[in-house]
């Protein structure tokens, strides 16, 4: 202890040089003051522009500014979205000014004409030019490099009872203050090229907090000139007028520039549409700034845009405030961004320098046909650079010629491999991003620092200088996640940094050495109960290389031991894969599931078996042969080749253990319940199967990434050709042909329809005499949801009506952005969506099997609920009740 005390000492000094350091600063020449309304209410993140100049500092959250500047003369303008502009000139000396701005509300101007005009709102006329101009401004910048400074801070407003005291208890150790959960300032250097293209240097960063990486430049990307932001639906989309009504609310100037001012309201309140006020520039059309708000699962996301005139006629972000709030699971919460945009230096599309005029037909109608006329079929590939300058365009031959200009820089763009596609946004942190001190930050930082933002830092800097902990010694574990298609045979598995005796029971994965791994898979992971093999369980060991390469290998053998049937069981498998393919070989004696999908997960029916006295999982036993091979050729299509041989034997219930034993619900026969075929289906025999499917995307779109274009097949429908074949005239021979569509189709603002069509037939006068190789369906006679509505039935028997005659059936379900519950606010903005699910099942013997049902999906934003009926013959059957979790979240987070 006595060794440290200097330590300890030298850091006190430190923190007390820290704390009463402001009060020794000699302050610089310039002005400071405070940014409020009228009424002496603070205005945050107001714009200060130094006139003349694109350069401007901007007021902290409390209203203050500081601007530190050289003796002379200078001109000010202190603005805030909302309210009127104040232009004030400053002559400096050589001490600081103290000038209190106080804005008032803007005034919004409304012509005469307008006031006592009828018929159509002007708002539409001004909204169809700004649209059909938008992909215009989208284009009309070929490059920028631009600096960002950005601030970002975010609190708890309410934290659940249960999980209060052990929260605050966490942010009292790591020295944060209870109300604040980080504070994050970061000055970047962005370089955007055309199209969609932005590198972020991160040259200074500085947070106190937990949240070291977090960073709100996805915001930055952002654009509204786009169809959609953050997955809603921009009012200035293509498809506009279907989601938004717009009002005029009259104009302000800006500049000598008219702004007309637009109110935005959508047609159904909720996820994935903006409401609030947009700003066009006249004749331009273009954004001069926007206040919005969206809501995603009931978190608030207001926005603010300012745009300046960079250059004439185009104008670019300059200053954004983003506002996010809002509750889940009881945590209630507010964060609040700031972005300063500046040094813009842009590189022009020379295709689009030219400046045009453009008409809206349903206003001008005849001087739009007069324009449409003159120009014809006039090819626009090289964008406007065969008009003059001043030239009338209608809003349709805008929109018609900006699509055939992209179209042609799009098909002039070349080719990359669809299989892996990347983002075309990155992020690069400098070498001494977190080194910078704080005069760096006082020279750099467009604002000034709150009492508690300083008390912040210091706390930050205190924290930062005191001695590392010793490290104790110990090693500790991580998790490694295997994928099954890519990455191995099993699952999550535990990695061990060495073996004990206890990973006999937990299983584990271990580094042998750097290129060779193992797998254990103990008894406590395969541990399961059915009716006929009692409680069972067992080993499997797998050996693979760690380094991935061109190809890669694994193999091992697995055992298992059935308690009640007394019987061993054993396999081995030999897998090569690499990118887009994957080769398995295996062989054994096993048991399976008679619907080769195995549509009953072992733990279900375990807990069913035990606590409900319901065996829904029906088996046999094959001592087989088997390989299988499967080639991804490229993003829109692949195919998969298997073949086996097996020798298939009958299995009956061992035992009738149930935990809770239900004398009215017995356990029913290891020979599934089927309505084709007699107890001979079940009968042991040998089997020689081959299998071939092909899969294809035949749609898609193109995806612009790094001066490149990739196809991007994510929207396509999935077709699947499928045909199986059973071997030799004693072996049970059939021909089986199938197809299947699997699809999904966003629909407006919200709405999502997922369908999966299913039918086939066996060919030929030989069908399947054993039930193994019948068709079976995905049935359901559990109390949960798939994670795709429509991945199987919701109260179908599984092998009911297993078939080896022809087939159909399918399954939809509609997701309404507004049906019965969301036709009231509340319910749409707390993310919730309304599902009507159809399925319906066509064999010889189903009886027309359908089923018709109601959900309500995103209960507590997680949450599925279903209300299902059945039908036969039209005439109603029975009724159930599904629960789950929440499915298609991509159709509300696609854009985050």
């Amino acid at each position: 202890m006595i060794e440290r005390q200097p330590n300890y000492l030298i850091h006190r000094c430190y923190l007390l040089l820290l704390l009463l350091l402001p009060f020794f600063v000699v302050e610089a020449q310039g002005i400071r003051g405070k940014v409020t309304d009228t009424q002496g209410e603070p205005l945050p993140f107001a714009s200060i522009i130094l006139m003349g100049t694109d350069q401007g500092i901007a007021s902290n959250i409390e209203g203050e500014y500081l601007l530190n500047a050289n003796p002379g003369k200078l001109r000010l303008r202190f603005q805030y979205l909302g309210f009127r502009p104040l232009d004030t000139t400053f002559v400096l000396g050589s001490s600081i000014i103290t000038f209190n701005a106080k804005l008032q509300v803007e005034v919004v101007a409304l012509p005469e004409a307008i006031v006592s005009g009828s018929g159509e709102d002007p708002a539409y006329t001004i909204m169809r030019r700004a649209i059909a101009k938008a992909k215009y401004h989208s284009m009309q910048v070929d490059e920028y490099d631009a600096k960002v400074y950005i601030k970002g801070s975010g609190r708890l407003l309410k934290v659940p009872f249960l999980f209060k005291k052990k929260i605050l208890k966490s942010l009292a150790e790591e020295g944060i203050d209870s109300t604040v959960a980080f504070t994050q300032e970061s000055v970047s250097k962005v370089h955007y090229t055309r199209p969609d293209q932005y590198r972020d240097t991160v040259i200074s960063i500085r947070t106190t907090g937990n949240d070291n990486n977090t960073s709100p430049m996805g915001f930055i990307y952002s654009s509204f000139y786009e169809p959609e932001v953050v997955n809603a639906v921009s009012p200035l989309a293509p498809d506009a007028f279907l989601h938004y009504k717009f009002e005029y609310l009259g104009f302000i100037e800006d500049g000598g520039q008219v702004i007309n001012k637009i109110k935005v309201t959508p047609r159904g309140r909720g996820d994935q549409v903006f409401e609030g006020v947009i700003y066009i520039v006249d004749k331009e059309w273009s954004i001069h700034s926007i206040d919005l708000t969206t809501s995603v699962w009931g978190i608030q996301f207001e926005m603010q845009q300012q745009f300046s005139p960079v250059k004439p006629d185009v104008w670019l972000p300059v200053h954004e405030i983003y506002d996010v709030s809002g509750s889940v699971f009881g945590f209630a919460f507010e964060y609040r961004y700031f972005a300063k945009l500046s040094d813009y230096d842009l590189t022009l599309n020379p295709d689009l320098e030219v400046p045009v005029v453009v008409l809206d037909a349903k206003v001008e109608t005849d001087e739009a046909k007069a324009s449409d006329a003159k120009l014809g079929n006039r090819s626009f590939q090289n964008g406007l650079t065969s008009l003059e300058s001043g030239e009338e365009l209608s809003a349709k031959k805008l929109r018609k010629m900006m699509k055939e200009y992209e179209k042609q820089e799009i098909e002039a763009l070349p080719d990359i491999d669809t299989i892996s596609i990347s983002g075309s946004n990155q992020q690069v942190i400098d070498s001494s991003a977190y080194k910078r001190d704080s005069s760096y930050w006082e020279t750099i930082r467009p604002m000034p620092l709150t009492d508690y933002e300083v008390r912040g830092y210091v706390r930050q800097d205190s924290i930062a200088a005191l001695p590392p902990k010793p490290d104790d010694g110990k090693k500790h574990d991580d998790t490694l996640s295997l994928n099954m298609n890519n990455e191995g045979f099993a699952a999550s598995v535990k990695r061990r940094s060495k073996f004990s005796l206890a990973n006999l029971i937990t299983g584990g994965r271990y580094d042998i050495s750097d290129k060779i791994f193992l797998q254990l898979k103990a008894p406590l992971q395969s541990l399961n109960f059915n009716t006929v093999d009692g409680f069972h369980g067992g080993y499997e060991i797998i050996i693979g290389n760690n380094v991935k390469h061109k190809t890669n290998w694994e193999a091992g053998p697995a055992l298992r031991y059935a308690i009640s049937r007394e019987a061993f069981n054993y396999e081995g498998k030999f897998r090569l894969y690499g990118k887009g393919w994957n080769l398995q070989v295996s062989g054994g004696d096993q048991v399976r599931q008679y619907s080769y999908d195995d549509p009953m997960s072992l733990w279900s029916n375990s807990l069913y078996s035990l606590f409900v006295n319901r065996n829904y999982l029906k088996e046999y036993e094959e001592k087989f042969v088997r390989a299988k091979y499967e080639q991804k050729i490229n993003g829109a299509m692949g195919f998969d080749l298997s073949g086996e041989y097996s020798d298939r034997h009958r299995l009956v219930n061992t035992t009738d253990l149930v935990f809770f034993d239900n004398k009215k619900l017995l356990y029913t026969s290891n020979d599934p319940v089927h309505a084709e075929g007699g107890p001979e289906v079940f009968n042991d025999h040998q089997a020689i199967i081959s299998d071939v499917s092909y899969w294809i995307k035949p749609f898609w779109t193109y995806r612009i990434q790094n001066g490149a274009k990739r196809k991007d097949y994510s929207h396509s429908p999935i077709l699947t050709l499928r045909y199986r074949k059973g071997w030799g005239d004693d072996n049970d021979p059939f021909d089986l042909i199938t197809a299947n569509v699997e699809t999904k189709w966003s629909i407006g603002a919200g709405s999502l329809l997922s369908m999966h069509l299913s039918g086939g037939t066996f060919i030929g006068d030989q069908k399947p005499a054993y039930f193994a190789d019948f068709v079976h369906f995905p049935g359901n006679r559990l109390i949960g949801t798939p994670n795709n509505p429509v991945s199987s039935f919701r109260m179908l028997d599984y092998y009911a009506y297993s078939t080896n005659d022809k087939y159909f059936y399918g399954m939809f379900n509609y997701q309404f952005r507004r049906f019965g519950l969301t036709q009231f606010d509340y319910f749409r903005r707390q993310g919730i969506r309304e599902n009507l699910l159809f399925n319906v099942l066509l064999t010889p013997e189903s009886q027309q099997y359908a089923e018709v049902g109601y959900a309500i999906n995103y209960i507590l934003r997680v949450l599925r609920v279903e209300f299902v009926t059945s039908w036969q013959d039209y005439k109603y059957r029975d009724f159930a009740i599904r629960f789950g979790v929440a499915t298609d979240f991509q159709s509300i987070l696609g854009g985050f």
